[in-house]
């Protein structure tokens, strides 16, 4: 496995670490900034580390706008593992939330926030979900799949993996989506996961991790490792933990893990904008 960080960096600090042949200039963004894709073992991932550092220390600033964690994998990784973690790219507005839907806040951690049980159906709108997606995360991490994604887990006998109803704010069934709910959300993530704030902040702190152990970081660092005794038998389900933080309509999210079977019936019938990485059962 290779591991890279797709990262923008603004204008004013890629000039000083790289000639302007480095990374690709993105857009008409003001500030303006140079997107780079870089290994985690690169001399430019250190000089990038060590500016941050500065600016922070200097600003409380960070130098990039943004970034996203990249793995490869060679055939013989991705033919041996059993297990991977999922990541779905498009989110949409608005939340449930927003539309109506009711969540019992008395069932989440008093420390971090973590664990509100929605009550009832997902009162959500689906106008702003792009044309042929058959799976999108609202802002607040509500996931709804097309009907087509459900007829194809139903008719592979995809286990677990429930559906509910999704309603418009006046009440209306709505067809063609449905919300992902899982079976079993208790498989525990093991400390070789890595999680932080970003690529060059771990969170030594503890800013974004319960002491009760419900929420274990901001963001994932690293692959994904669950422990074996843990691990249900089923094709999709969760991670017991949460990454994230709850502000406004935010809420932290569980990690989401599915069988190696359900990964091929994914690839096979060109399931959109979801991501792959290898989760590791130790």
């Amino acid at each position: 496995m290779q591991e890279f960080v797709e990262i923008r960096v603004y204008e004013k600090f890629a000039r000083q670490l790289f000639d302007e042949t480095t990374g690709e200039s993105v857009g008409a963004l003001t500030p303006s900034v140079r997107k780079l894709i870089v290994s985690t073992q690169s001399e430019k991932f250190r000089l990038i580390r060590e500016l941050n550092a500065k600016e922070r220390l200097a600003t409380g600033k960070s130098v990039f706008s943004s970034w996203r964690l990249l793995h490869t994998y060679g055939k013989s990784e991705l033919e041996s593992a059993r297990y991977f973690c999922i990541d779905i790219s498009s989110i949409f507005e608005p939340s449930g939330e927003e539309c109506g839907t009711l969540y019992d806040e008395t069932s989440r951690c008093g420390i971090c926030s973590s664990g509100d049980c929605q009550v009832g159906n997902l009162i959500i709108s689906t106008k702003n979900i792009g044309r042929n997606i058959d799976v999108a995360r609202s802002i607040a991490g509500e996931i709804l799949v097309s009907t087509r994604f459900c007829n194809i887990l139903s008719e592979n006998n995809i286990s677990g993996a429930v559906y509910g109803a999704i309603e418009s704010r006046s009440g209306v069934i709505n067809d063609n989506w449905r919300q992902l709910k899982f079976v079993n959300s208790m498989a525990t993530v093991s400390n070789k996961t890595k999680t932080g704030i970003d690529p060059f902040d771990d969170d030594l702190k503890n800013e974004y991790r319960c002491p009760r152990g419900d929420l274990i970081g901001l963001r994932l660092l690293s692959e994904l490792y669950i422990l074996s005794d843990t691990l249900p038998k089923l094709d999709i389900f969760q991670t017991k933990q949460f990454f994230g933080l709850r502000s406004g309509l935010l809420r932290p999210q569980r990690a989401i893990i599915v069988s190696k079977k359900l990964q091929s019936i994914f690839l096979n019938h060109k399931i959109r904008r979801l991501g792959f990485d290898v989760a590791h059962v130790v």
